[in-house]
């Protein structure tokens, strides 16, 4: 429709209709959003696998430590920097370690 200017106006049952779309979107994405709420279990992150990933770290970092003839925990850092073997082990420890942090934020049935 144009109005004596030719511009072009639009009705109010223009606006309504659209109004309306937006609304009916709104309700499927709340629904669908319920639904998915309704079938998801509550779910508690989990500390205890969290724990075994770090001593499973910590057990495999010993072995290595061991590996190149040093005890773990006893090393200074110098010598860890100095000797290529212990560095590499702790860099590995330090990965593993991080990746423990994924087992205690995700959730666990």
């Amino acid at each position: 429709m144009l109005d004596a200017k030719n511009k072009k106006v639009f009705s109010k049952s223009y606006y309504a209709s659209s109004q309306q779309g937006f609304k009916m979107g709104a309700q499927k994405m709340w629904s669908l959003i319920l639904v998915g709420l309704l079938f998801s279990s509550s779910a508690n992150a989990g500390p205890i696998a969290a724990g075994v990933c770090y001593a499973g770290c910590a057990a495999v970092t010993v072995a290595c430590f061991a590996a190149a003839g040093f005890t773990f925990g006893t090393v200074p850092g110098a010598v860890i920097a100095a000797t290529p073997a212990l560095a590499a082990c702790n860099a590995a420890f330090g990965i593993c370690e991080a990746s423990c942090v994924a087992a205690l934020i995700v959730p666990v049935p």
